[in-house]
């Protein structure tokens, strides 16, 4: 059920998955009449930067909120008709999709397998809502997967790391995972590439990057207000609770990040030297999803790996049983989009009850009690840098 013949390449398998997937999504957005708004800023980025505009300049609508380099590299989506845009894009996240699915499992999927894994994933609401925005989210991890999870070290690992940083920033968190699960050249290439990419950035783009990373990386109000129930971070949770504009929310988002991140990070290492790489990537992609400051609910698609890392590879060992429920939950809880059941935007999240903020915070809830399962690993990893424990 789960081999295919050998002479097969694994790329063979994937398409059907890859379009099926596709075709579903596309006849999804047709039947909703959704626009995939976040799309269409990528392609603005790409005019503006043809046109030679400014890209943080203000203007009506979503801004522009990413580096230089990603608006070159959404310059061809610019050139390209509305709708082909969009085909291609939404391609690119069935690709994605299809390597996460592909990289959760530690066996061989035949066609039949992927395809019903892909399809059953389309049902979670960070996946879904990935397409309805045409957000990049789908092609991060799955670029990020690729790159990292393979059974043989490359030396130039690391490369599309650093490159999708240079899009997003937040990947480059899990350099910190990198370092500790020992995978240091792979780290020192990620960092190079990020570098490179804000680099390129400069050469060709120099006023909108003495702008971005002067000015407008610290204007977090462009990406949008934190309390906003679909900001899924702590800083979100935070902020519903105090308010976005109270004194005590950056100092309590960075102290409980810090401590979050770092919990994540050890655990992370901690499978990754235990030869769980997937669900190391998998968790480290959990703590940099809690702790950057803004985890809009389609960021999650890290959960696509996180469930079938720890619930069908031989790291459900090595994880307490109160962790793959977490996880569990937090697919189940994706599956019924309930961040959805309770009302939200325009600060009404400020005046949530105690059911409300269970529910609407559900995303960060199952995400510490995650990494709360995961602290022996973490206290073990720890040891072992002390060198108090044997590796």
């Amino acid at each position: 059920m789960v081999t295919d013949a050998p002479t097969r390449p694994a790329s063979a398998r994937a398409w059907p998955a890859v379009l099926v997937a596709t075709a579903l999504m596309v006849l999804m957005i047709l039947l909703r009449q959704i626009t995939p708004i976040d799309l269409l800023v990528y392609r603005w980025g790409g005019e503006l930067v043809l046109d030679r505009q400014s890209l943080y300049a203000p203007a009506e609508g979503l801004p522009f909120t990413y580096p230089p380099f990603a608006a070159l590299l959404f310059t061809p989506f610019a050139v390209m008709p509305v709708r082909l845009a969009v085909g291609v894009f939404y391609v690119a996240s069935s690709l994605g999709l299809v390597a996460l699915v592909r990289r959760a499992v530690d066996r061989r999927l035949s066609t039949g397998v992927l395809l019903g894994l892909a399809v059953a994933a389309l049902a979670l609401e960070p996946v879904w809502s990935t397409y309805s925005f045409g957000q990049v989210n789908l092609v991060i991890a799955g670029v990020i997967a690729a790159d990292l999870l393979r059974r043989t070290e490359r030396p130039w690992a690391g490369v599309w790391l650093g490159v999708v940083a240079g899009v997003k920033l937040t990947p480059i968190f899990l350099v910190a995972w990198l370092v500790l699960a020992g995978r240091l050249r792979t780290a020192a290439v990620a960092v190079a590439s990020a570098v490179g990419t804000a680099l390129v950035g400069l050469l060709v783009l120099p006023a909108d990057s003495r702008a971005y990373w002067i000015e407008v990386l610290l204007e977090t109000d462009r990406i949008g207000t934190p309390e906003y129930q679909t900001n899924q971070s702590i800083k979100g949770v935070v902020a519903r609770f105090v308010g976005p504009d109270s004194g005590l929310l950056d100092p309590a988002w960075f102290v409980i990040s810090l401590v979050v991140g770092l919990v994540a990070v050890l655990a992370a290492a901690r499978l990754s030297r235990r030869g769980h790489e997937a669900a190391g990537l998998s968790v480290a992609a959990v703590g940099m999803l809690l702790a950057s400051p803004v985890s809009w609910s389609h960021h999650w698609v890290w959960v696509v790996l996180l469930a079938g890392s720890l619930g069908f590879t031989s790291a459900r060992r090595e994880v307490p049983v109160l962790a793959r429920w977490s996880a569990l939950a937090l697919a189940v809880a994706m599956l019924l989009e309930m961040i959805w059941w309770v009302p939200g935007r325009y600060g009404v999240e400020l005046e949530w009850n105690a059911w409300q903020v269970v529910v609407g915070n559900v995303y960060v809830w199952c995400g510490l009690v995650l990494l709360g399962a995961l602290l022996p690993l973490a206290a073990r990893q720890v040891m072992t840098l002390t060198g108090r424990a044997p590796r």
